[in-house]
C-alpha cells in the first residue's frame, strides 16, 4: 500500500513539473481572438519538435485563400503510452483548425461552447492512440487527418478543412 501511495505521489509531482516546464494552456476564447498572432509567433519560436504545422507561419496555411480562416482551439497536454511500450510520451501542442470564413462563428460556437468537452475528448483520444510512426512524421499527416475527421464527426458537420499543429513538443520518459 505504501508503494502505491509513493508511486501516485511521484507521478503527480512529475505531472505538475511537466505542466510548469512546458507552459500553461490558455482558454479557447482568448486564443481564438488572437489566432493569427499566436500562430505567427509560434513559427518564430525555435526548438519546437517537428514544427508539424506544414507551412511557414500560421497565415501561410491558407495563404491566398481569403475564403478560409484559422481558429485556435486550445493548447493540449497529454500522455501516450501506446507509441513506445515501456515508456510514456508526454505531448503538448496547439491545435488550430482551418475553416471557411463564412462558418467561423458557427464553428467557434460549436467547438468552443456547445461541444467543447466532446471535441477535447476526441483530440486527446487521437493523441493518446497515435503510434510512434505517426509522432515521428515531420508533417504529422496522419494525426492531422484524424483530428480533422474526428472533430467534424463530433460536430456533425464538415467545418474543418485542414488542421495546423503548432508548438508540438514530446518528451519520452
Amino acid at each position: 500500500m505504501k508503494m502505491i501511495i509513493i508511486i501516485v505521489v511521484v507521478m503527480s509531482l512529475e505531472g505538475v513539473g511537466l505542466f510548469f516546464m512546458l507552459g500553461k494552456g490558455s482558454s479557447p476564447a482568448a486564443t481564438s481572438e488572437h489566432a493569427g498572432e499566436e500562430s505567427h509567433d509560434a513559427h518564430g519560436a525555435s526548438g519546437a519538435h517537428g514544427g508539424g504545422h506544414g507551412g511557414h507561419g500560421g497565415h501561410d496555411a491558407a495563404a491566398g485563400d481569403s475564403e478560409s480562416t484559422e481558429v485556435t482551439l486550445e493548447t493540449f497536454m497529454t500522455t501516450n503510452n501506446k507509441a513506445s511500450p515501456g515508456s510514456i510520451i508526454h505531448m503538448t501542442f496547439r491545435l488550430v483548425c482551418i475553416v471557411a470564413t463564412a462558418q467561423r462563428t458557427a464553428f467557434e460556437h460549436a467547438a468552443n461552447e456547445e461541444h467543447r468537452h466532446r471535441v477535447r475528448e476526441t483530440v486527446l483520444k487521437v493523441a493518446r492512440s497515435a503510434s510512434m510512426e505517426d509522432l515521428s512524421d515531420p508533417d504529422l499527416s496522419s494525426i492531422k487527418r484524424l483530428f480533422r475527421e474526428e472533430i467534424n464527426k463530433v460536430l456533425r458537420k464538415s467545418y474543418v478543412t485542414e488542421v495546423v499543429i503548432s508548438d508540438f513538443k514530446t518528451i519520452e520518459q
